[in-house]
């Protein structure tokens, strides 16, 4: 197995085990990263690496100055092996490794979406909340949204160049947008349909194309629909089915981020330390009064990646992030596996806007490997 390879297969086969979550999982998973960049060692460029070391060095040294360093070191590996991921994968992967990409994701999304619809039955039978959706990558539904997203908006990227050579067949292209618009509607993953909306009109953006974004909308709204008019036959419920206004609770995301934006301000340079957002919203919460030993109050995440990294890193890490990751993505390549990796990534990154999805080894590299071939291939210096 060559390193491109084992790259192209790292990403979806965390999904078979959790994304990745249990340590020991992405123990393996890392090793293999790293394999991958030793074996390809003559072949590799770093430099595509240096945008990333700024943010990486003060990452780091708001760890050492945190008062607990050693409790950042987890995060800090998972974030070099995913930043090594993403500097290899566009030398590595010649065109055929982005289709085979392509066609992965597009399996992917409608595989967990069957295993979501096996583990909900029964809160399908009862119309609950949609919590049960979790599919292969428990405890959350929204993980699996997040695949489901990347998926719906890669298919519709897909769907407006259907007609040129090497691209996926139509009706398997359709089959893809109905099975994960089912499934998100069905679990109720708000951010993941407005993020896979986001997708489908940034390809249409790009491609001056409006039917595809018209079909994308009109297979959501079916759904939408035909979900709403069950629940309501069923349950009662109204027009607001799929808003979740049923759901009461006392810690929502406002109040979750209007508490990380008082730590943000408490620590505005060097943040908290990463993985350690917790520590912060604490303090928090104690000051005003809530306390920090109540479960439903309190929060190992921002439930949104640009205020955790915010509080993690400060102000300053979070703006040499966004320019980072602005640089590594450059000018956007224009075939179709390019596009459709461009609607994935714009799909994944919408979505992290108001939850939180790439302390998840397998979700993050989902991402880097979706900018990775929306970039145009990079000449490999010779062996």
């Amino acid at each position: 197995m060559t390193a491109a390879e084992i790259l192209l297969v790292l990403p979806f086969a965390g999904l078979l085990v959790q994304g990745f979550r249990p340590p020991g999982a992405w123990a393996g998973g890392a090793c293999a990263v790293w394999a991958a960049a030793w074996a390809a060692r003559r072949r590799l460029d770093w430099r595509p690496l240096a945008v990333w070391l700024p943010w990486l060095a003060w990452a780091a040294l708001a760890a050492l100055l945190s008062g607990q360093p050693f409790k950042s070191l987890p995060a800090l590996s998972r974030w070099a092996a995913g930043l090594a991921f993403l500097a290899m994968a566009p030398q590595l992967w010649e065109q055929q490794h982005r289709r085979w990409w392509l066609r992965a994701l597009l399996v992917a999304g409608p595989l967990l979406a069957a295993a979501a619809l096996f583990t909900g039955l029964n809160h399908f039978a009862q119309w609950g909340a949609g919590t049960g959706f979790t599919g292969l990558l428990p405890p959350y539904y929204n993980y699996t949204a997040f695949v489901e997203a990347a998926a719906f908006a890669a298919a519709a990227a897909a769907l407006g160049r259907a007609g040129e050579s090497g691209a996926p067949r139509r009706s398997w292209l359709w089959g893809v947008l109905i099975a994960c618009a089912t499934m998100l509607v069905l679990s109720r993953a708000r951010a993941a349909l407005l993020a896979a909306l986001c997708g489908a009109a940034a390809a249409a953006w790009r491609q001056r194309r409006g039917r595809q974004l018209a079909a994308a909308v009109a297979v959501l709204v079916l759904a939408a629909a035909a979900v709403t008019a069950v629940a309501a036959a069923r349950s009662g419920a109204g027009p607001g089915y799929l808003l979740k206004l049923e759901l009461s609770s006392g810690f929502k995301r406002p109040a979750l981020w209007s508490a990380a934006v008082r730590a943000v301000a408490q620590r505005p340079w060097l943040g908290e330390g990463p993985g350690q957002f917790e520590k912060g919203l604490r303090r928090q919460l104690f000051e005003a009064g809530i306390g920090p030993a109540r479960y439903g109050h309190s929060s190992e995440h921002a439930h949104s990646e640009p205020v955790e990294i915010a509080v993690e890193t400060g102000l300053a890490g979070l703006l040499l992030f966004a320019a980072a990751l602005a640089l590594t993505l450059g000018r956007p390549a224009v075939s179709l596996e390019g596009e459709a990796a461009l609607a994935a990534a714009v799909a994944m990154a919408a979505h992290c806007l108001v939850d939180n999805m790439l302390h998840i080894p397998s979700l993050a590299l989902l991402l880097f490997s979706a900018l990775a071939c929306a970039r145009p291939r990079e000449a490999r210096p010779g062996a």
